[in-house]
């Protein structure tokens, strides 16, 4: 956490066994930026968005939250496409070599993994291009309709 935002995407410089050139390159007011994952290549990273919220269970643990997304960023344009805008939890996402992304969701109310192919995703997040149908959500992050998923 950093002042009033909550959990962000940060990168580091690594060399000789020192960090440094803390960046941030991804942030929320209103979200916790988490699980991030690096795509094969190193140009894109897959991370899931929470809503803040404070929903104490009986036991004092924090209770899972109502909803997550996923996003896909583009390191270089700093673009984000929103590949998940259901009410469903989508956690934990990993990168396939064949541009497939894995992730775990409670879609259909059981947890599953699944699946969902990242090319019409990727192409627009490389391209940051407002006319490939990026529009704002409520919550001003960019989404893109139409991701492609399945259930494995």
């Amino acid at each position: 956490e950093r002042g009033q935002r909550t959990f962000g995407i940060w990168t580091i410089d690594y060399a000789d066994g020192q960090a440094t050139n803390p960046t941030e390159i991804a942030s929320s007011a209103g979200s916790a930026l988490i699980n991030p994952c690096w795509s094969p290549d190193g140009r894109m990273i897959a991370f899931a968005s929470v809503p803040v919220f404070s929903t104490p269970d009986p036991l004092g643990a924090t209770a899972r939250p109502p909803t997550a997304h996923l996003w896909l960023m583009d390191t270089n344009a700093l673009a984000r496409v929103n590949l998940t805008a259901d009410s469903s939890v989508a956690l934990m996402p990993v990168w396939a070599s064949d541009n497939r992304l894995y992730f775990v969701s409670n879609r259909g109310t059981i947890e599953n993994i699944w699946s969902m192919d990242l090319g019409p995703a990727i192409v627009a997040a490389s391209a940051a291009d407002p006319s490939l149908n990026l529009a704002a959500s409520p919550s001003g992050d960019p989404t893109m309709a139409g991701a492609d998923e399945q259930e494995n």
